[in-house]
């Protein structure tokens, strides 16, 4: 039975099928009953220091210069998880971080993954990990993701019945949605701004930190309408690369929270061929005059959400009034308006 479940075990990790290794071992984690699966998904904290299986070592921030919000240490079986900034975040850590226990203490997986060499195990270990985290968090029967094309309505319903992390549900929906679905979910708050955002191809995903105007748009009506609205994208969708594509609609949900928005977005056309076009701005200063192309190196302002121009560092905010040179059209400097010091034209 042992060798039969190891076999399976490999034969998943051959073929790829990480999420079908998760699956395995809640299973055998259910079989062995040292916490119950469910009393996991619905209180990991709780339900981990009900058993005693392991020790949970707490702390309300990392270590300064720490971007790590937990690990794993054997001996003896300890997980030390340093608070995110939300309890949703904090439920993911410790299940991934449970995860790694599990892998050894199921023996018929830990003589797999062990054998591979260091690197090889090590990524393994935690892309399993993950997906055992997410297997717990968030099973078909509670996240009903796995049924249908993406909606954004299934997305918010997910996030309001299991305890899992907005990201988190996320590349979970991703990862349940069908292969042919091309789509993509964006996480942003309620000016638009994208914070997270995951494809289900190769369909590009929106720029992150930057405002898209039409999600932007359809944020602000489904803050209106009841948390919901759909339509078309005005304006496109810019991706992280700095193309731009225009046939492009959204459907909108406000999360349980009220604090931010899950977006689904897809080309208006199932089969429509991929019309992606370079963005290009000009400079605004005419002293300066640059063009450049939207790219990840840019720098978006705040205030207008336009991007700074990479030679002077102007963007589309209005300036007010100032004294230039007629010649050249540069700005003079306080000390040039004064007299103190002679401005040097090139004209």
């Amino acid at each position: 039975m042992t060798e039969d479940i190891a076999a399976r075990l490999a034969g998943f990790l051959d073929t790829g099928h990480i999420r079908d290794i998760a699956v395995e071992l809640v299973e055998m984690e259910r079989t062995r009953g040292a916490v119950s699966i469910s009393d996991l998904s619905a209180d990991p904290f709780a339900a981990l220091e009900d058993s005693g299986e392991v020790d949970i070592d707490y702390h309300s921030a990392p270590p300064e210069g720490c971007s790590v919000f937990g690990y794993y240490r054997p001996k003896p079986p300890t997980i030390y998880v340093h608070a995110a900034i939300s309890a949703e975040r904090d439920n993911f850590t410790l299940l991934h971080e449970y995860g790694h226990h599990v892998q050894r203490v199921h023996l018929e997986w830990a003589d797999v993954w062990l054998s591979l060499p260091d690197a090889a195990g090590a990524k393994v270990n935690e892309a399993v990990a993950d997906a055992f985290a997410a297997e717990v968090l968030m099973p078909p029967g509670i996240a009903p993701l796995d049924v249908g094309p993406l909606r954004v309505r299934t997305v918010r319903q997910a996030h309001a019945q299991c305890r899992a992390s907005r990201q988190a549900l996320v590349m979970r929906a991703i990862e349940l949605a069908p292969a042919e679905d091309r789509a993509v979910i964006a996480i942003t708050d309620l000016d638009g701004r994208v914070t997270f955002a995951l494809s289900t191809c190769d369909e590009p995903s929106p720029r992150r930190g930057a405002v898209q105007t039409g999600l932007a748009e359809l944020v602000a009506k489904a803050t209106q309408t009841g948390g919901f609205s759909s339509g078309p994208l005005r304006g496109g969708l810019t991706a992280e690369s700095g193309w731009a594509r225009e046939d492009m609609i959204a459907e909108v949900a406000i999360d349980v929270d009220g604090r931010y928005a899950f977006a689904v977005i897809r080309p208006e056309t199932r089969y429509a061929f991929q019309r992606w076009e370079k963005v290009t701005h000009e400079c605004l200063n005419e002293a300066c005059g640059a063009t450049f192309d939207t790219d990840t190196t840019l720098v978006n302002c705040r205030a207008c959400q336009q991007p700074k121009c990479p030679e002077c560092g102007q963007c589309a905010c209005e300036r007010p009034a100032s004294a230039r040179c007629p010649k050249c059209n540069f700005e003079l400097s306080v000390a040039e308006r004064s007299g103190v010091v002679e401005h040097e034209c090139g004209w």
